[in-house]
């Protein structure tokens, strides 16, 4: 990726933390939510990178790939909360989310707009 994009491998050297909104992974796409409701960017940026830093895993070229579902259901939720800089009540959240995922809930497609009005 950083071959591919230098000026992108610079920005993510100056920024740690940044993720690209609308990934294609629906898990961290909803994580993200979690972590960025009602908080400041500059506080879910933050929050974001100690989330990779503490519980993501080695990708190509030295990146952190985001946390997956099964290791995060598994979490316990204050070391979470405490790694992540997140209340327990938003460390549940995400915890349970990674639950959901991790047993089967599909979050890889946008729902039907018809079906999201039933």
């Amino acid at each position: 990726a950083r071959a591919a994009a230098p000026s992108l491998a610079r920005l993510g050297g100056a920024h740690p933390g940044w993720r690209l909104p609308g990934s294609p992974d629906g898990f961290e796409s909803l994580a993200l939510a979690v972590l960025w409701a009602g908080r400041p960017p500059d506080a879910a940026r933050e929050a974001a990178g100690r989330l990779v830093a503490a519980y993501g895993r080695p990708a190509a070229e030295g990146l952190s790939g985001f946390p997956v579902a099964a290791e995060l259901a598994d979490a316990d939720r204050a070391r979470l909360a405490d790694a992540v800089g997140i209340d327990p009540g938003r460390a549940a959240v995400l915890r349970d989310l990674a639950a959901a995922v991790a047993s089967g809930l599909d979050v890889s497609r946008p729902a039907a707009p018809a079906r999201t009005r039933e």
